[in-house]
Order: C-alpha cells, then sequence, then structure tokens
C-alpha cells in the first residue's frame, strides 16, 4: 500500500516497523538493518505515491533500488538505515540519472 513520506518516517511507524522486524523476540534484533521507499510516480499533488521495501543490507537495498528504477521505471528511490527502535535514518536519493553509466 502506498503511503506518505511523513507517515512512513513518523514515530508511529517507526514502533509498527520495530514490531515488525523483530517478531516478537525476547531480545530483538532487527532483521532487516535497511528500508527502500520507492517513489511510485511523480505526481507531486499526490503525498501518498512511495512503497516501503525491507532490505537485508546495503548490498540488497542498493540491488532493489536499480531494479525498481531500471526496470520498474519509478520516479526515484530511496535507502534509509533503519534505528534500533524502528526509526529511520536520513535518506540516500536516487534516480534513473545514477544509473545512466551502467547502460552504455
Amino acid at each position: 500500500m502506498a503511503q506518505s513520506v511523513k507517515w512512513l518516517t513518523s514515530e508511529e511507524t517507526g514502533e509498527l516497523r520495530y514490531n515488525r522486524l523483530t517478531d516478537g523476540q525476547d531480545y530483538p534484533m532487527i532483521t532487516h538493518q535497511y528500508v527502500v521507499h520507492v517513489e511510485l510516480n511523480g505526481n507531486c499533488e499526490n503525498p501518498k505515491r512511495f512503497q516501503e521495501i525491507d532490505a537485508d543490507d546495503i548490498s540488497h537495498a542498493l540491488a532493489l533500488v536499480k531494479q525498481w528504477l531500471k526496470i520498474h521505471h519509478v520516479t526515484s528511490a530511496a535507502i534509509r538505515k533503519v534505528k534500533r527502535d524502528g526509526n529511520l535514518g536520513e535518506p540516500d536519493i536516487y534516480d534513473q540519472m545514477d544509473f545512466m553509466e551502467e547502460d552504455q
């Protein structure tokens, strides 16, 4: 389900993410260290245009970004580190221009 960046980065969503990624363990370890936020379309009038995808590590996150940008032609994608409390770090944002050299 598409959401807004404001909702995806909220404390409420951080709690939900924490519960989802720790899977109810007694001594929780977050199972996915990164998330990818994919901008499904460039319609700025629609704030709910982002999808969150879990990534195991930075290599997995970069592979997801590349796949979504080059194959699915989304507007942009961002990688964010998941903090210990489920909240997110600052984004590294990518668009198709970041992978143009690979196509040549």
